[in-house]
């Protein structure tokens, strides 16, 4: 494999990132990026089912015009993230091309729906979720579980002065009565606490009075990814909640914390995470809301401020050998290279 192009999804710079990380791995790599639906589309539902549906049906072959260019060549092409073309444009161009296609998902197989019309022709598959790559492998497809990555460029350790007791950023609103149990249940009204992301006007104002811990905490900020570093750096406990779908895979957050030099507090599939990390020496995990309660505490008490940093250190030390972009794409490469 010389050359690879990547089609992907324009969500944090993270098609340009893998890019940059086979450039660096000795690969000649170029990308494209669909762009955003547009907000006015996704803030109606009824626009945001027709949008949907017009982009999973036709929009992903209207999208991508750079691919048909003919001065374009290439021996692999990455459809990485939601980015999506149609069968039959595959089909065509890798008889004109006599290229191998490799799909890489960031979510679980079943947030891509669409995917189920071009798997079969793909050569090579990773997958967010270590049952997805087994489920594959079952039906004789060449795939591979392989956790994200972090952005090494973004995220690095850098020395701020702690600020906050506990962060978080994510996804809210389907977290938020776990978030005010949380903060019901911690009973300690003068922790420095900071919660980022973005909630529309009508949400908070509905539900201002029945959330009022979280809202208390809750900053209504949309941050950039130097920014989310920043505040890892200034926070005692950066707290991870895996997403639903994370059923044996982790959500990228999980390596940015570390990358940062954060001191991670996460939940998930246990025994996968300590192949990923040891769990307390690199990172902590909690089971339950009552499990985190009483970790946060123990790490918020100063006789553990030790513990904390070399945990976070630790941790750091694993991101940086293991877990960057870089070390992703090197992984890829091997595999492609053995199958």
């Amino acid at each position: 494999m010389h050359s690879t192009y990547i089609v992907g999804t324009p969500i944090h710079n993270y098609t340009k990132i893998l890019s940059n990380a086979f450039n660096a791995n000795g690969i000649a790599t170029d990308f494209e990026v669909y762009k955003k639906p547009n907000a006015f589309f996704k803030s109606i539902p009824i626009l945001s089912t027709w949008y949907k549906k017009y982009f999973e049906k036709r929009g992903g072959d209207e999208k991508y015009r750079h691919i048909s260019s003919n001065s374009l060549d290439f021996d692999l092409l990455i459809l990485f993230g939601v980015s999506y073309i149609s069968r039959e444009k595959l089909l065509y161009l890798k008889q004109k091309r006599n290229f191998k296609i490799l799909l890489w998902f960031v979510d679980s197989i079943n947030a891509y729906k669409q995917f189920y019309d071009v798997i079969d022709i793909a050569d090579f598959i990773i997958c967010y979720n270590q049952s997805d790559a087994i489920k594959l492998k079952e039906k004789g497809l060449n795939s591979l579980f392989l956790p994200l990555a972090y952005d090494s460029e973004t995220y690095y350790y850098r020395g701020r002065k702690i600020e906050y007791d506990i962060y978080f950023i994510g996804t809210l609103k389907s977290r938020i009565k776990y978030f005010e149990q949380y903060l019901t249940l911690l009973n300690a009204p003068n922790l420095r606490i900071r919660i980022d992301g973005k909630l529309s006007l009508l949400f908070r104002l509905k539900n201002r009075k029945k959330y009022p811990l979280f809202f208390k905490c809750h900053t209504n900020k949309r941050l950039t990814h130097s920014e989310i570093c920043d505040v890892y750096n200034r926070s005692k406990i950066c707290l991870n909640l895996q997403p639903e779908q994370a059923v044996s895979g982790f959500s990228i957050r999980t390596f940015e914390i570390c990358g940062a030099g954060g001191f991670q507090l996460t939940d998930g599939n246990y025994s996968l995470l300590n192949e990923i990390y040891t769990i307390g020496k690199d990172i902590e995990y909690f089971s339950n809301i009552e499990d985190l309660v009483k970790i946060t505490h123990n790490y918020l008490d100063e006789k553990n401020d030790h513990k904390r940093k070399e945990i976070a250190r630790n941790g750091y030390i694993n991101a940086v050998s293991n877990h960057s972009f870089l070390k992703r794409v090197q992984e890829v490469i091997a595999f492609i290279k053995y199958n």
